[in-house]
């Protein structure tokens, strides 16, 4: 056999042996926290009616003027009116303002994992939390936060993310669980600045699958590649 035929064969080989499992992503988060509290408008107009605040009733009862006696040439004191209170009085402000708190993240990568990893990472949940432990210069690729609009985005609670995230919010991530991309299974996140739509994609060695997207069906997938971990290493 000659040199060439050899070496193409050995690198056909190595081509499509699996070497190391691993997670390969692409993150690019601008998550802005929603405000839990509502502004309330200006120049709103006040009730007549009492004000009452959460939980508390406030009541005020109109001011009965008293009789006076006059038994001497001195005039008696004009009688104040009732003011109707400020808002700000009534400790309510025309306007509720909240600064917007916002978490940026923009990285790519490859996590190469211990046999204690490889072992234990049974769906796609577990490798979030993986992820959440790694640092990159010292940050977390996920925070607290991050993980947790993931995991709503991996389990497609749509509402739960409307009520967490600003509609500003942009989120794209992509996340391969597998030996390479043409090898793995994989998730695909996208949802633009000021849209309310969430495009949820399953990747299957690095192509989409064209159908709808099923958090049960990638995690079948993760676990196959577990328990070939399992067998090759038994």
């Amino acid at each position: 056999m000659k040199f060439k035929e050899l070496f193409d064969r050995e690198m056909l080989v190595e081509q499509y042996v699996r070497k190391q499992l691993k997670i390969i992503y692409e993150i690019d988060l601008d998550l802005i926290k929603a405000n839990e509290k509502e502004p309330v408008q200006q120049n709103q107009e006040m009730p007549q009616q009492p004000i009452q605040e959460p939980m508390q009733q406030v009541a005020q009862e109109p001011i009965q003027p008293q009789p006076v006696q006059n038994s001497s040439n001195i005039p008696p004191e004009p009688i104040q009116q009732a003011t109707t209170p400020s808002p700000q009085e009534l400790g309510i402000a025309s306007v509720v303002t909240e600064e917007e708190e916002t978490i940026n993240k923009k990285i790519t990568g490859e996590i190469s994992l211990s046999n204690e990893e490889k072992d234990n990472i049974q769906s796609f949940e577990d490798i979030i939390n993986v992820m959440s432990k790694k640092k990159i210069n010292g940050n977390q690729i996920f925070d607290d936060f991050s993980a947790e609009m993931i995991t709503l985005c991996c389990n497609q609670n749509f509402q739960q993310l409307q009520n967490d995230l600003d509609k500003k919010s942009k989120i794209f991530v992509e996340i391969y669980y597998g030996y390479n991309k043409d090898d793995s299974v994989g998730i695909r996140f996208s949802k633009r600045s000021n849209s309310e739509t969430l495009t949820s994609s399953m990747l299957i060695d690095n192509e989409i699958i064209m159908t709808k997207f099923s958090i049960d069906k990638v995690n079948q997938r993760v676990a196959e590649f577990r328990n070939y971990e399992a067998k090759r290493n038994s």
